[in-house]
């Protein structure tokens, strides 16, 4: 149950993503078991969602990868009530701008025990050099 300062923050939470959030495309994969060979078989969902997104700060550069610039990345920030799937951190996708990111990292915040919103780091799946 969510009462006082929980319900005050995902109702912030909310109203925020719904004045500056923009649509994205989440692509969740789940097992569907295992093939001939015994490797497993996974099946895409997408799901449409609407949250905000945010270019990595300097602060944040100690979480780029080696060979990548943090302007590879982004935060996609989700209100908690609308990711109701189990984040796939190894095969997941969001879909955004023209561009597909994988998800890097998944941070939870809280409340007590009430999870407000989820703020994902995702790096470009396909990186252009500029030849």
């Amino acid at each position: 149950m969510v009462n006082g300062i929980e319900k005050t923050a995902k109702d912030a939470v909310k109203r925020m993503i719904d004045e500056l959030g923009v649509n994205v495309l989440y692509l969740n994969y789940t097992s569907a078991g295992k093939d001939a060979y015994g490797q497993p078989v996974y099946v895409q969902k997408p799901y449409s969602l609407k949250g905000i997104v945010e270019s990595l700060s300097l602060r944040d550069a100690k979480y780029v990868e080696a060979g990548y610039l943090p302007e590879h990345y982004l935060y996609f920030y989700f209100d908690s009530d609308d990711v109701t799937f189990a984040i796939n951190k190894a095969k997941d996708e969001i879909s955004y701008g023209g561009e597909s990111y994988i998800i890097r990292n998944a941070f939870h915040y809280k409340i007590n025990d009430t999870v407000v919103y989820v703020k994902l780091l995702c790096r470009r799946k396909e990186v252009k050099v500029n030849a």
